[in-house]
């Protein structure tokens, strides 16, 4: 109760000397999702072309891209998951990116999420790395950057995907893949 009657006294001492308290921001509106009822949004970001979602629910993680109500592509893991596998990298300067790539006919779908600048908070001015790039035998053939705001994280689901692959199923990125994706943009 004193630690509440000093905040609150304090706060009143800052109005009463003519400071006041900084305006709270409005709340980001939710990225739109193409993930389905009964899944769990681990990435969804806005395109220019549409949304890109990455879900998982079921026991299957997909990634989605187009519009709602018209998904243009929907590619889920395969049953022993070697068309998913997943990257992070660490740099200099803070930087860090996570991904995860989904191979669907020998075309490659990398959605990736990070960080880059003096620092890896986001509140102390670092650029938002989000995007998806679309390879096919390691030749670029589109990339579209995230336009914020965007919904989940990489890093935070990692372990949830994990959790959901058959027991010893690896799904770590092999070194050709294992590069970064936002940072060469």
């Amino acid at each position: 109760m004193a630690l509440l009657a000093l905040t609150v006294g304090a706060a009143g001492a800052a109005m009463a000397a003519g400071h006041r308290p900084a305006p709270k921001s409005a709340p980001q509106p939710a990225a739109p999702s193409l993930c389905q009822s009964g899944e769990s949004v681990l990435y969804s970001c806005p395109f220019a072309r549409g949304t890109g979602s990455v879900c998982m629910g079921g026991g299957h993680l997909h990634y989605r891209f187009g519009k709602p109500g018209q998904v243009a592509i929907d590619i889920v893991n395969k049953p022993d998951w070697s068309n998913v596998h997943m990257g992070s990298l660490v740099g200099h300067g803070l930087n860090a990116e996570d991904h995860i790539r989904f191979t669907n006919r020998g075309t490659d779908y990398i959605v990736y999420d990070g960080t880059a600048g003096p620092s890896s908070d986001r509140a102390a001015g670092a650029r938002v790395l989000a995007g998806v790039e679309v390879r096919k035998d390691g030749r670029l053939l589109q990339r579209d950057k995230c336009m914020l705001p965007k919904e989940g994280s990489l890093l935070e689901s990692q372990g949830s995907i994990q959790h959901s692959t058959p027991r010893g199923t690896n799904l770590d990125e092999d070194d050709d893949h294992n590069i970064w994706y936002g940072i060469a943009q």
